[in-house]
């Protein structure tokens, strides 16, 4: 995959795992946690993580589940597909700003980050920046302030339902917020 690149990949229904996955975020009673940090203490969001950001395995269940759809992913895209390093379901809502930092999710290696939508939204775009980060750069935080004049907008992501997005994880990339009274409900799964 070359890393300018954004790969989709539609009707992820044909998955069975998918299937699964998206029934049970989708129920009304699926457990949603308050995180007050996504890319910055600006904005809080609600999330169920499968693997948190140390590698640790919080359900063998959705773990197995999450692994299985990224394998059938990977493999019909023809990504490259070693291991996951995070997997969150997140649940997004309108908030103070319209979109999110701009931001690098594991600024300290390369990796490969999936986005899974299973609503549609009038909003809630996901922006790809052509700009990647410099991890040369140690000093620089893993993310910036919109609009920051260095990061060149690159590709908009729209959020089409049952569709699977891969790109590189060292580009910079944001997301719009969705319209007041919805929600945006993704898999985000950072790997290598």
């Amino acid at each position: 995959m070359k890393d300018t690149k954004v790969q989709y990949l539609h009707n992820l229904t044909e998955f069975k795992s998918y299937n699964e996955i998206k029934s049970r975020v989708l129920h009304h009673k699926f457990p949603w946690f308050y995180s007050p940090v996504s890319t910055s203490e600006k904005f809080p969001f609600l999330g169920n993580e499968i693997v948190d950001r140390e590698g640790k395995i919080l359900s063998e269940e959705g773990f197995k589940l999450c692994l299985e759809l990224m394998k059938d992913i990977t493999d019909k895209m023809k990504v490259d597909f070693v291991q996951p390093i995070r997997i969150c379901v997140n649940m997004t809502q309108a908030g103070v700003s319209p979109i999110t930092d701009w931001h690098v999710d594991h600024p300290e290696r390369e990796h490969k980050v999936l986005l899974v939508y299973f609503n549609q939204t009038k909003k809630g775009n996901t922006l790809v920046s052509t700009t990647k980060y410099d991890k040369d750069k140690p000093v620089l935080p893993a993310f910036k302030s919109y609009p920051d004049k260095n990061i060149k907008k690159g590709e908009t992501i729209k959020p089409c339902e049952d569709t699977a997005v891969v790109f590189d994880g060292l580009r910079w990339h944001t997301a719009i917020l969705p319209e007041p009274g919805t929600r945006r409900v993704t898999l985000v799964a950072t790997f290598i």
